[in-house]
């Protein structure tokens, strides 16, 4: 095996180690804390109890799944949060309490074609509207803002 494939996998191992690491040490100094003082923390993120135990568990969605979907709508994830974090924060407690987060990959993964990913999705509505006006403003020549939601 060349030496360009076999980090070709290793990285994404590395990467993936190091963030059940992360989430590991994270659950553990949560362990620390009462269930109402879990709970205050999670509201004062914006997320809901379950939203949090998702994200601890290791939910895919709001730090994989949803930058694919929203680069997949051509609509930059980065640009996104860094221009509205509040709605990309809703984003995400909506995606870390969905159901479907192996159907989104699969999905993304396989590049499936067409609007099928509307009907489970919980943040579909948001994401057109997002795709919706980034295709508008690139027609027009200008810069994505994303004041209009």
């Amino acid at each position: 095996m060349s030496g360009s494939r076999v980090w070709s996998w290793i990285d994404p191992l590395t990467k993936s180690v190091r963030q059940w690491a992360q989430l590991r040490s994270l659950r553990s100094e949560l362990g620390t804390f009462t269930r109402d003082e879990v709970a205050q923390m999670a509201r004062d993120v914006g997320l809901t109890d379950n939203g949090l135990e998702s994200i601890l568990r290791g939910h895919p969605g709001p730090g994989t799944l949803l930058p694919r979907r929203l680069a997949r709508l051509r609509v930059d994830p980065v640009e996104l949060r860094g221009a509205r974090p509040e709605l990309y924060r809703i984003l995400q407690t909506e995606c870390a309490s969905c159901g479907s987060s192996r159907r989104c990959r699969h999905d993304l993964a396989n590049q499936a074609p067409g609007p099928a990913w509307r009907d489970y999705c919980l943040n579909a509505d948001q994401l057109q509207a997002l795709a919706t006006e980034a295709r508008r403003r690139r027609t027009e020549g200008k810069r994505q803002s994303y004041t209009y939601l």
